[in-house]
């Protein structure tokens, strides 16, 4: 019984030591921007827009529709409904450094960088979507902190910001393919992997938030974030998906359970 003690705590000692630069990552987003992770955001999102749209847009096109429709829209738009000013204008690096990566996603020698970025299962571009994906997360945690401190005693405003954080980009795209006279569907149209995201990230932050401190919270949280989009690019297995859909039957069942129960109640008396 004791080897089996001391063998689980050995790897949870091993796990703790493998993760603990991950997880020094992770806290650095609280006060600051981790090159890293700026970068690596900055990388995948602006190969999702030229993926997406090729070379056919101006420079000034390239610049803004990535940031807002892949890049940042989220952000953005959280911070347009919040009354606030974006990072873009406020951090010192932002629009610096997506104006650097937008050069070298787009011409760099032999296109490599674009190259490998658009290859699935790359090294480099599962590094890129890593760090997209601490970005994501991370974001989200502090949106959730923010409108939580400020307004304590409505328990569905964090939801609605996760809502807005995970659903900005495609707004933007949304507007910009109706500028453009390209088919796009309404943001909320369909219960896709966004609202998804936004419903099950935030519910699972908050759970971890009535036991733990910000800090470990968020780690688990980018952690659990970070799994579900490895599953994506290796597997094509969306496990939000999974999830919401095993919760939703679940719920419904329950619900429709309880009706027809409260309603035979009735009929009998």
């Amino acid at each position: 019984m004791s080897q089996k003690v001391n063998a689980r705590s050995a790897l949870q000692v091993a796990l703790l030591a493998w993760l603990q630069p991950l997880r020094k990552l992770i806290a650095e987003t609280d006060t600051n921007y981790p090159e890293p992770v700026h970068i690596g955001h900055a990388l995948y999102s602006i190969a999702s827009f030229r993926a997406s749209r090729g070379r056919k847009c101006n420079w000034v096109e390239t610049l803004v529709l990535s940031f807002l429709c892949y890049g940042n829209g989220g952000t953005v738009f959280n911070d347009l409904v919040q009354g606030r000013i974006n990072s873009v204008f406020t951090h010192d690096k932002v629009a610096k450094y997506w104006l650097a990566c937008t050069a070298l996603v787009y011409y760099s020698p032999s296109d490599i960088l674009y190259k490998m970025l658009n290859t699935p299962k790359h090294l480099f571009r599962f590094s890129c979507r890593m760090m997209d994906s601490i970005d994501c997360a991370t974001t989200l945690a502090s949106v959730i902190d923010s409108i939580g401190s400020r307004h304590p005693g409505n328990p569905i405003a964090p939801f609605l910001v996760g809502m807005a954080l995970f659903k900005g980009g495609h707004t933007f795209r949304y507007i910009d393919a109706r500028c453009r006279l390209a088919p796009c569907e309404m943001p909320l149209k369909e219960v896709d992997g966004g609202i998804r995201n936004a419903l099950i990230f935030t519910t699972v932050y908050l759970l971890l938030r009535m036991r733990n401190n910000k800090s470990v919270s968020k780690f688990w949280m980018t952690l659990f974030y970070m799994f579900g989009e490895a599953c994506q690019e290796f597997f094509d297995y969306d496990i939000t998906k999974l999830l919401y859909t095993t919760i939703y039957k679940t719920t419904k069942s329950t619900a429709e359970c309880v009706l027809s129960c409260r309603e035979q109640t009735v009929y009998e008396v």
